[in-house]
């Protein structure tokens, strides 16, 4: 078998690996997210709030595109804030859409999946917020300016930090050239490792992994 098509047939099984590796991990989020959906459901009939709130907010939590689990938690978030409000609680209304922004932001990244829901959230803590009363001592402020003051803090962090995105694809993109340049470069058809083109593979892939990991951290 040549060189070429020996690296090929390697990167297949690799890929194959990873593929089965991302399969099972799958499997685990959807199964994590639905237990913690039931838990929600179940605590919420008991009229048990906000250890509702807490399954609910992990379940949204575990997110994997397209997964039945994520919308059914922001709806049980959702339904859990307005019931609480309605109640007059406004204590667990605001710990409930706290957790439904918590969730929405935890998986953006250049998108928001659940923008709409961050949306509502955010306009439903400033509202609520603006009705609490002032501490004690406090200056006598206007609900109506309070509330405009503390959507517009809410909707600061609407999207990540677009530098960071693309140093997370920079970051990508040196890890696979790394890895690349040591396949073909450092081993290739050569009798004998070639430790230069090894060492400039090794240094790319390296700092392709950092950028990647700082970025994900920080987007």
């Amino acid at each position: 078998m040549s060189p070429a098509r020996r690296i090929a047939a390697h990167a297949l099984v690799l890929l194959g690996l990873v593929a089965g590796a991302g399969g099972l991990l799958t499997a685990r989020v959807l199964q994590q997210g639905e237990l913690e959906l039931r838990s929600a459901e179940a605590l919420a009939a008991t009229g048990n709030l906000e250890e509702a709130t807490v399954h609910a907010r992990q379940s949204a939590s575990w997110f994997v595109p397209g997964a039945p689990h994520v919308p059914a938690a922001y709806a049980q978030l959702i339904a859990i804030a307005r019931l609480a409000e309605g109640r007059g609680d406004a204590k667990t209304a605001l710990f409930a859409w706290h957790a439904v922004r918590t969730s929405a932001l935890s998986s953006r990244w250049v998108l928001i999946p659940h923008k709409d829901e961050l949306a509502i959230a955010d306009a439903s803590i400033a509202r609520l917020s603006a009705k609490q009363p002032a501490p004690h001592g406090a200056a006598t402020q206007d609900p109506a300016d309070i509330q405009q003051k503390m959507h517009a803090l809410l909707a600061r962090n609407d999207r990540p930090r677009l530098p960071w995105v693309f140093a997370m694809l920079g970051g990508f993109v040196a890890l696979t050239a790394g890895l690349l340049h040591m396949g073909w470069k450092g081993l290739g058809d050569r009798k004998h490792l070639a430790f230069g083109p090894l060492r400039v593979g090794a240094l790319l892939t390296t700092a392709g992994l950092i950028a990647w990991a700082l970025a994900l951290w920080n987007a």
